[in-house]
């Protein structure tokens, strides 16, 4: 196995590539939160939904970044929920747990992830905002390095306010937008009916 398979591409961001097949992953923009031997697992991060994350998880009230809303982060356990937390400066480098404190992580950059079974009435002190997904994506061993192999995806670095955009539905065509790349560059016009050229 290669260095870049054991490491992984987590932290990126995967981007679909404007032709991609499956309806679930359209136009998508997904971050890797984890990627290794056993797989991968991330989240969309351009799929607002119209619910309002504290109608999911009420003690996230005046916490989830704008738009404020759960956003739909892949087909698979849609009944679970993953929260990521954009970390105040000083909470990176900890793991933060115990009595009256919410259980935090840090992934990468100034992204953390919030265990939503944990206390959050203090969750405020660490965080300057989270997002809520409802399901996430994922990928058994080998599938994701498949699907680069017949590149549906570019993978592409992730800056941490692309997470927590105040506009996901932009997101897809700015992240490729920004790429110095002019192929990439170029793609975010790629039209989204082909037929209307």
């Amino acid at each position: 196995m290669s260095d870049e398979v054991a490491e992984g591409h987590t932290g990126r961001l995967l981007v679909a590539h404007p032709l991609m097949g499956d309806p679930n992953f359209r136009r998508t923009v997904v971050l890797i939160v984890k990627h290794g031997l056993e797989g991968a697992l991330g989240v969309v991060l351009n799929r607002p939904s119209e619910m309002a994350a504290e109608e999911l998880v009420g003690s996230l009230r005046g916490l989830a970044a704008a738009p404020g809303v759960v956003h739909l982060g892949g087909p698979v356990g849609a009944s679970s929920a993953i929260c990521l937390a954009r970390l105040r400066a000083g909470w990176e480098a900890t793991v933060a747990s115990g009595p009256g404190v919410p259980s935090l992580g840090h992934l990468f950059g100034s992204v953390g992830a919030v265990d939503l079974d944990s206390d959050l009435t203090r969750l405020g002190e660490a965080v300057d905002g989270v997002r809520l997904f409802a399901g996430y994506s994922g990928w058994a061993a080998g599938q994701l390095e498949e699907e680069l192999d017949q590149e549906g995806w570019f993978v592409l670095e992730r800056s941490d306010d692309d997470v927590f955009s105040r506009r996901p539905s932009e997101l897809w065509k700015g992240v490729l937008g920004r790429q110095t790349r002019q192929k990439l560059a170029l793609i975010a016009n790629f039209p989204e009916d082909l037929s209307v050229n």
